[in-house]
């Protein structure tokens, strides 16, 4: 859980992961409040739940950048999940480079907030990433009849992300088994996106908070 000291500089607050892994029901990185920078490198998560949760969104006037390169979900509910601010509230862009997002179960949505209606400001700016065919890019959750699609809100921007299903190396056990194998659906770049287990198999991962 993360929570800044003084809500009022929390302008200039980082938050940083690399070479992390995450296993897993629950949410894994909890914040009262959105921070404003967030990079996130060679993590991966497994198991339901959001890898990001923030009980507030970004302030007004106050944006949030989340950059992504080669994180994999696998099994996960959803990426972010908060609760919705309406139009006050700052903007959230997400970088998502060579990411893998294998999204599962009747509430998962690659986005999600919960109270209120229709979708807060998000910008997805994508390069060699996927995410799981049929799966919202963004949804409202906690609807009596279940959750509500906002993926064609007018304030979700996709660019880039790419609908494609993994198939991993192997059990989630280890990292290696979530190396991605293959693509079953459009070939994106060069390479595979995903985790470098390789990088995960040290003894101490990394996470730092920075202060600017």
């Amino acid at each position: 859980a993360w929570k800044p000291v003084d809500e009022r500089d929390a302008r200039g607050i980082g938050v940083s992961l690399r070479d992390v892994v995450l296993h897993g029901d629950r949410t894994a990185f909890y914040a009262s409040l959105a921070p404003p920078d967030v990079r996130v490198e060679n993590v991966l998560k497994t198991g339901r739940g959001a890898l990001f949760e923030w009980a507030r969104p970004p302030r007004p006037g106050v944006d949030t950048t989340l950059a992504l390169d080669r994180v994999t979900l696998r099994g996960a509910s959803r990426l972010v999940h908060g609760r919705r601010a309406g139009e006050a509230s700052g903007v959230l862009w997400i970088e998502a480079n060579d990411s893998v997002f294998d999204l599962v179960g009747d509430d998962a949505a690659l986005l999600s907030w919960s109270g209120g209606s229709g979708a807060d400001r998000v910008q997805i700016e994508s390069r060699s990433s996927v995410t799981t065919p049929g799966v919202p890019v963004a949804a409202l959750t906690g609807e009596p009849d279940g959750p509500t699609d906002l993926s064609d809100d007018p304030n979700v921007i996709v660019e880039g992300l790419t609908a494609n299903r993994v198939v991993f190396a192997g059990p989630a056990e280890a990292p290696a088994g979530s190396v991605v194998e293959r693509l079953e659906g459009p070939r994106i770049g060069r390479g595979r996106p995903g985790i470098v287990a390789d990088r995960l198999n040290g003894p101490r991962p990394r996470f730092t908070r920075s202060a600017n």
